[in-house]
């Protein structure tokens, strides 16, 4: 496990071999090759901002430090002199932790916030707009995260749901007190015109992304998908007690009247939402039919990916025809 923590003095003999390799991951291009070779920090310096108190190192338990920070307040600003990550651990998020790691913990940075929190303040105008034009709006939340005896998700649900009852629109913002148990981003909205909807799934979380990676998400306008989605969104919305709510009870309601929309006129093409252990069922198919080429997306890697990797490129050493990709 990778943690970050505030550099120490017996820290500063690793840094300057960090740093080097690091630099190798421009040697390849012709413009910022000379990066590769250019001097590196030495290990006088690194001691002499360490003792500071404003560099930070990432490290895996008791091992040798694998990135770090280094940095001095000047002006009441922080400014960082080097950030750098051994090259084989890079892009996997340790510079981003590092940084985030120099904001929040140095006294000259203001006050840090959640990504939650920034993401919060660039939607809550638009949505409290849409209430004041009288829209029901619904928030669902998915997955929440005990940290230290503490809900924070839940925390975040009641602050925002406090805020919209300050300006009033309690009655038209419903921030739900439930989880869905979900880690799936819809959003599911009428068009303006009778009985028209369309909706939006996704990898994006719109409530929480800083809009910094590259997201994909599909818009879907066919009323008999669209039923699939409203029928999925009123399962979520349910609280673990089981009762159906008010939201339930409209979202099957609308995915009743789009299920009796006649089918789309022209061309046509096949799609199906996929829910829970179904995703299993692609995996298999993409195993077992895939002729040419399999790519594989995803920004974690669990405990499930082992067996399914290994699945897919044993099929593909089978078939010999199928090329294994993974795009990690």
């Amino acid at each position: 496990m990778t943690t970050i923590r505030i550099a120490q003095d017996a820290d500063a003999e690793a840094l300057p071999d960090i740093e080097q390799s690091a630099g190798e991951a421009y040697r390849w291009i012709e413009e910022l090759a000379w990066i590769a070779d250019d001097d590196n920090q030495t290990v006088e310096r690194h001691r002499e901002l360490i003792a500071k108190g404003t560099c930070w190192v990432a490290a895996e338990l008791d091992d040798p430090p694998i990135a770090f920070l280094s940095a001095e307040i000047q002006d009441d600003t922080l400014h960082i002199w080097e950030l750098a990550v051994r090259l084989d651990r890079q892009r996997l998020g340790i510079g981003r932790a590092l940084l985030r790691k120099g904001h929040c913990g140095c006294e000259a940075s203001p006050p840090c916030r959640s990504y939650s929190e920034v993401a919060l303040d660039r939607w809550f105008p638009a949505l409290l707009l849409a209430a004041r034009r009288d829209v029901l709006v619904d928030i669902i939340w998915g997955q929440s995260s005990e940290k230290k005896g503490q809900n924070d998700t839940l925390i975040a649900a009641n602050a925002l749901r406090a805020r919209f009852s300050k300006e009033g629109v309690q009655s038209r913002v419903r921030v739900h007190a439930s989880p869905s148990r979900s880690h799936a981003k819809i959003i599911f909205a009428d068009t303006g015109e009778p009985h028209i909807y369309q909706a939006v799934v996704g990898s994006c979380n719109w409530l929480a992304s800083k809009f910094d990676a590259f997201e994909t998400s599909v818009r879907l306008r066919d009323s008999h998908i669209l039923a699939d989605v409203a029928f999925e969104l009123a399962e979520l919305a349910r609280p673990p007690d089981g009762n159906i709510g008010t939201f339930s009870t409209d979202m099957l309601a609308i995915g009743r009247q789009l299920a009796r929309e006649p089918a789309p006129v022209g061309l046509t093409s096949t799609a199906r939402i996929v829910l829970g252990s179904e995703h299993a069922d692609v995996v298999l198919d993409a195993r077992d039919n895939a002729k040419d080429r399999i790519v594989l997306l995803s920004h974690q890697m669990g405990y499930a990916m082992g067996p399914t990797l290994e699945a897919l490129e044993t099929a593909a050493r089978l078939q010999h025809s199928g090329i294994f990709q993974s795009a990690i």
